[in-house]
């Protein structure tokens, strides 16, 4: 029995070996024929295949750099967008707040966001703040700015910033460090804007800061400015500045000056500057000063300075003049001033002077003027309700056509 399995067993075990043999024939058969007609289907289809493949870089070392370089833009995109979400939500919130929970948020969102995109920043504040607290949020992103890239701010404020006074101030924090460190560099910003408007309004910026650092450089430069660049607005803000820290100094170059039209500009400026300081100097020296149209523009400039710091002073100064036309331009300006600070205390000094004598109509309509065209809603609310006649109403709204 034990024999017959032996041999049983032999007999399977060569059948099994014989047919293991004859699969490795085949596919050693199969292995050659692949292999020799791929040669032949490669070399005969080089293009097609070519065409087919992805681009490879020229070195295989740079492929993982490449990589990176998708992962990494996918990453950033990925982020930038969430970081707009995020923007958009906080942003949304704080105009949702009000009192002091608004102001904290918004100097939240300067904090957080201002100091990454201080451009973004601004444009969006000046599309949706207002007032106190949109010149507070642009002073604050603007500070900031400032201290990386002085150009980018004061361009951003010189095109988007209405013409003004806060205008003023803000170009005027902007270039103040700039030009303590390096004064030719903003001056050739100033100098690089195209012609124009744009270029005369950076070149006065820079003087007049300028004026505040080292006003004999900032006179000498102004003064060797080429064809093309109106000097007088340049000179009249050179001349503020330097009044405010040396009229007297200031007095001396304004009075230099040989163009007419130059020196004219420069004494407005000088008077406006000096009022800030001392209102009464700067009247009585420029009520000293030979009529003219710089005349004229002095008392107009330093009185508005004067009904911003201390209207009533200004006024009382003002109804004293005894020339009718002086009187007149020193009253439009005080009016301009007072109504950039309060509006209704200037509105009652006006009807009451109107109230103690009909004839005396100017200042009220001055003031009517004026104030309309900074806010012409609010400016005929407070007319309908003054008390005034009918008549008399349509009688200073018609002078104001």
């Amino acid at each position: 029995m034990n024999k017959e399995r032996k041999k049983s067993w032999n007999w399977r075990t060569i059948a099994i070996f014989a047919v293991v043999l004859l699969l490795n024939d085949l596919i050693i058969f199969e292995y050659f024929r692949i292999k020799n007609g791929a040669k032949i289907q490669v070399s005969e289809n080089t293009d097609s295949l070519a065409s087919k493949l992805p681009d490879l870089p020229s070195d295989p070392l740079s492929a993982d750099s490449e990589m990176d370089d998708k992962i990494d833009k996918k990453a950033s995109s990925v982020s930038e967008s969430a970081t707009v979400k995020s923007f958009d939500a906080d942003a949304r919130r704080l105009l949702s707040l009000s009192g002091a929970d608004r102001s904290r948020a918004l100097r939240g969102l300067i904090k957080d966001w201002g100091k990454d995109s201080p451009g973004a920043f601004a444009d969006w504040a000046l599309k949706n703040l207002k007032g106190k607290e949109l010149e507070y949020a642009l002073s604050r992103i603007c500070g900031v700015w400032s201290a990386g890239s002085p150009r980018d701010a004061a361009g951003w404020a010189l095109d988007f910033v209405p013409e003004g006074e806060f205008r003023d101030s803000l170009l005027s924090q902007i270039l103040e460090n700039w030009i303590h460190r390096d004064p030719q560099s903003a001056a050739q910003w100033a100098l690089a804007m195209p012609e124009g408007a744009k270029r005369n309004d950076a070149v006065a910026y820079v003087a007049r800061q300028w004026g505040l650092e080292a006003p004999e450089s900032a006179a000498e430069w102004v003064l060797g400015l080429g064809e093309g660049i109106d000097k007088k607005p340049a000179l009249f803000h050179l001349a503020i500045s330097w009044a405010m820290n040396n009229p007297s100094a200031a007095k001396d170059f304004v009075l230099s000056i040989q163009d007419e039209k130059l020196r004219s500009s420069a004494i407005s400026g000088l008077a406006r500057g000096w009022a800030y300081g001392d209102p009464d100097a700067s009247a009585k020296w420029t009520l000293s000063l030979p009529d003219s149209d710089g005349k004229l523009n002095a008392i107009a400039s330093l009185s508005r300075i004067w009904g911003i710091n201390d209207p009533y002073s200004a006024a009382n100064w003002a109804l004293e003049l005894s020339n009718q036309d002086h009187q007149k331009i020193a009253v439009t300006g005080l009016i301009r001033g007072w109504i950039s600070q309060d509006p209704y205390g200037a509105a009652e000094w006006a009807l009451k002077l109107y109230n103690e004598s009909k004839e005396n109509n100017y200042p009220l309509l001055a003031l009517v003027k004026k104030w309309s065209e900074t806010d012409r809603k609010t400016a005929l609310e407070w007319l309908n309700k003054s008390g005034l006649s009918q008549e008399e109403k349509q009688d200073l709204l018609g002078k104001l056509n």
